[in-house]
């Protein structure tokens, strides 16, 4: 699909019409899985050199080679495909954690979002710095509830600005964060 499809496609589909925008998001995945099965064909079935250089593409395209690499019925083969694809997590996760921590450091406020003032309540203002913390919290403390997550955001941004830049430093400086940017 190109570019001008999707947004063609996105054009034609009327607020509220969901399934649209899901079959878009499923042809676009379908098509850019294609080259990747490929690869992960060529991967398997080639010789060492050639599946070196397979991985190190595969690696390159992060999180996009995962499913087809999940996907992989070869038995004899999956263990490895499942351990290349947590390995695309991992240096995902390695560049969310390092895009965050850089996003911890600004100030910069959020644009608002198209939704507000259409509301009764008030949008909660926030700050890159305030979303990375919020996202970070949310990665490291995956089990909370979207109620609790919601609650937390809430109480979070109804803080002043001074207050949730003392947060943010003990937040940096407590540890946890390492857990996010630890090398594997």
């Amino acid at each position: 699909m190109t570019a001008e499809e999707a947004r063609r496609r996105l054009a034609l589909a009327a607020k509220g019409e969901n399934r649209k925008l899901r079959d878009l998001a499923r042809d676009i995945s379908v098509d850019s899985g294609k080259p990747v099965e490929t690869l992960t064909y060529l991967w398997i079935s080639s010789d060492a050199k050639n599946r070196r250089k397979v991985e190190t593409v595969l690696e390159g395209l992060g999180a996009v080679g995962v499913p087809s690499l999940l996907t992989l019925k070869n038995p004899a083969l999956a263990a490895r495909a499942a351990l290349q694809a947590a390995r695309a997590l991992l240096a995902g996760q390695q560049r969310i954690a390092a895009r965050l921590a850089q996003l911890l450091e600004s100030r910069v406020p959020m644009p608002s979002s198209p939704s507000a003032g259409r509301t009764e309540e008030k949008e909660l203002r926030s700050r890159e710095c305030d979303e990375a913390y919020l996202l970070a919290r949310q990665l490291l403390k995956g089990d909370d509830s979207e109620r609790e997550r919601f609650q937390m955001r809430r109480a979070f941004l109804l803080m002043t600005e001074a207050e949730r830049d003392s947060e943010i430093d003990k937040y940096k400086s407590s540890g946890w964060w390492s857990a996010l940017v630890e090398a594997e």
